[in-house]
């Protein structure tokens, strides 16, 4: 049973576009680029589509780039200059079809010595891949005397090239401003050559992806499918997998069953039919009937006429749902990858206006997710503090890498990494410092305001801010914020890393106990931004460069500094966040405000602090504006763990705790 992301063969056709005028874009010509057409087809125009069609994207050209840049830079060998080449009589064609490792046959990672010309494979890699180390073999019994290769097919015409030396004082990838007059010699003219294999960087750029992607698919594992209710698959309508996790997340909870008349017993099926009968005239921009759609064709599928062979499943197709959920929100009515957390959040919030005026006995069971926080800030000038609630439906986890609790593996795998054939080593970071990182009065956890200006003396200074828990939800959405804003150019990155996340939790340390005996409270005064958005919020976003209107929006809709940031990313497109905040209408994609204040939260939503693992949402990629989601959910009824990727439904044996990107909690 293959659970890869890809379900069906892709077929593809490119076309070769003609504009006779350039300055009319309709009066154009189109023919398919095939093997028929290629033979009216100018051999100029056929290489320099074949040169189009092997070029990597831009985002994979960046990837390479940013984890080559990790490294330092490649120094010119010792042997360069006055390199010993032997002449043998050894000559080689152009034509990469005729290139073969003289041990094995076999014509790829192949590197050529620029010595004698033996052309031998490279190391094999930890997945299997790779060579029989041909190249190094021959290294050894030659006396190690020849040590400088260059791989072929990484060759430019521009002399760049993928060049690795044997020689124990060296033992790395090098440069040799040679190249040129090197492969001349055995009759290789570099301005004939071209790339047509992967770099060593590129090669380990692709092993680390394909080490997170099937650990967290559990690619090539063979895993038993599940159909049938509660086990139905979501079909991908194009980067809709965001979507599709989220779905399965939710649906597994019993608060969102309740609403959306989950379930295949009778009078599940009965209360349904007497929805649909009542439900508005035109169902298909109806929310609620959205949802109870989906709910039945997830939890009912024989019901909802899904049909099956039980070893190909047919999924539901969530259309419309998705155009209903997404019509008003600029991201989430395209086609383009987006984040399933902020789809997550969007999602509740859309339940919570569809359920504001609702008599349902349990309508808007978003509302489990809300929690509150609790923010003390202290003045250093004073020690006086300050207390001030939130609300929030998610928490965010810094992932403090330098916490990793194998770094001297992780360092040694970097040292390695030019030689490849080592399996990828992640950072492996404990939960418990992403949550001492983040809440609590550890000082890892505490954030330093700058230029602060204190209530009680009128002067600035420093101030620092901590973050507690005031209660906890019954649902508890635990993000772990792998995806971070570079502090030196201010771009997005990833995280590359293990995160331990354990089964259960146990937050009580972290509850807040308000104003202690011993503290002062700061002065009360008014605050000085007219929009009633935190002034020290936003004196640190603008001095980042942010406009002022935006940042006031962010310091409204955050309780930090750090997460508005995180915020200022996702939304400073949005032109609304442009104006003053007093001045702005609702924005169209923003949620309904809910209007449950933090003691109602607390009074109506809290108990222990102890929680049990119910799912996870997993990303695959270097960017939440792109790659893979999945989603695995634990089921109470079989005890097992099971997979949700699109339309694929198995059951899990490994599932990715180390590796999610969101995880839902259910308090006991």
């Amino acid at each position: 049973f293959d659970i890869g992301p890809v379900d069906e063969e892709i077929e593809k056709t490119y076309f070769l576009v003609w504009y006779p005028n350039l300055s009319s874009s309709s009066d154009k010509l189109k023919i398919p680029f095939d093997s028929r057409s290629q033979k009216f087809v100018p051999q100029l125009v056929q290489d320099i589509v074949k040169e189009v069609l092997e070029r990597d994207d831009a985002s994979k050209v960046n990837e390479v780039k940013a984890w080559d840049a990790a490294d330092e830079a490649r120094p010119i060998s010792k042997f360069a200059e006055n390199l010993e080449q032997v002449d043998n009589g050894v000559k080689l064609s152009h034509d990469p079809s005729t290139w073969k490792c003289a041990d094995s046959g076999m014509n790829e990672n192949l590197w050529l010595n620029l010595h004698d010309g033996y052309i031998g494979s490279g190391r094999q890699n930890w997945d299997g891949t790779g060579g029989t180390g041909a190249a190094l073999k021959h290294f050894e019994e030659t006396g190690k005397k020849y040590p400088l290769c260059v791989k072929l097919g990484t060759i430019t015409p521009d002399g760049n090239a993928e060049i690795y030396s044997y020689d124990e004082s060296e033992d790395m990838m090098v440069l040799d401003p040679y190249l040129a007059k090197h492969l001349a010699h055995f009759g290789l003219n570099i301005r004939k050559l071209r790339k047509t294999d992967k770099t060593l960087i590129e090669m380990e750029v692709d092993l680390n992806m394909k080490h997170v992607f099937s650990a967290v698919t559990e690619d090539g594992k063979q895993l038993k499918p599940c159909y049938g209710p509660g086990h139905v698959g979501l079909q991908n309508l194009g980067n809709s997998c965001y979507m599709n996790s989220t779905f399965q997340a939710l649906f597994s909870l019993d608060e969102f069953q309740k609403r959306f008349l989950y379930g295949n017993s009778p009078e599940q099926r009965t209360e349904r039919m007497e929805f649909f009968l009542r439900s508005p005239a035109e169902p298909q921009v109806d929310p609620e009937s959205q949802f109870i759609k989906l709910a039945a064709a997830l939890s009912d599928p024989d019901d909802a006429e899904i049909e099956s062979d039980r070893e190909n499943a047919v999924a539901a197709i969530p259309r419309m749902i998705k155009d209903t959920i997404g019509k008003e929100h600029p991201d989430f009515r395209g086609k383009e990858q987006q984040d399933s957390v902020e789809y997550f959040r969007h999602m509740l919030g859309k339940i919570a206006e569809m359920d504001k005026e609702s008599s349902h006995p349990n309508a808007n069971p978003g509302q489990w997710f809300q929690f509150v926080t609790e923010e003390r800030l202290q003045c250093s000038q004073t020690n006086q503090v300050k207390y001030k609630k939130a609300i929030a439906s998610a928490l965010s986890l810094v992932i403090p890498m330098h916490k990793a609790t194998n770094l001297a593996k992780v360092e040694a795998s970097k040292n390695k990494k030019s030689k490849t054939g080592e399996e990828t080593v992640l950072p492996s970071i404990p939960f418990q410092a992403c949550l001492e990182a983040s809440i609590g009065g550890e000082d890892s956890a505490v954030q330093t305001i700058v230029d602060y200006l204190s209530p009680a003396t009128n002067q600035r200074g420093i101030a620092t801010q901590t973050t507690y828990l005031a209660s906890f939800p019954k649902y508890l959405l635990v993000q772990l914020r792998r995806y971070v804003v570079s502090e030196i150019d201010y771009t997005p990155k990833k995280l590359n890393c293990e995160v331990n996340v354990p089964l259960e939790l146990d937050l009580s340390q972290y509850k807040s106990v308000g104003l202690r005996e011993h503290e002062v409270e700061l002065p009360d005064v008014d605050e000085p931004s007219s929009s009633g958005a935190d002034s020290d919020i936003v004196n640190q976003l603008k001095a980042m460069g942010f406009d002022e209107n935006l940042c006031k929006h962010a310091a409204l809709n955050n309780a930090n500094a750090d997460a508005a940031l995180t915020w200022i990313f996702e939304n400073s497109e949005n032109p609304v966040y442009l104006v003053p905040p007093e001045a702005a209408p609702a924005p169209q994609n923003a949620a309904k405000d809910n209007t449950a204040s933090p003691d109602d939260i607390i009074n109506n939503n809290s108990g222990s602090g102890r929680y049990k693992m119910k799912a996870i949402i997993s990303h695959i990629g270097n960017s939440t504006g792109g790659g893979h989601y999945v989603a695995h959910v634990y089921d109470s009824a079989l005890s097992k763990w099971i997979l949700y990727n699109d339309r694929k439904v198995a059951e899990s044996t490994k599932p990715p705790f180390e590796h999610g990107y969101a995880y839902v909690f259910e308090r006991e």
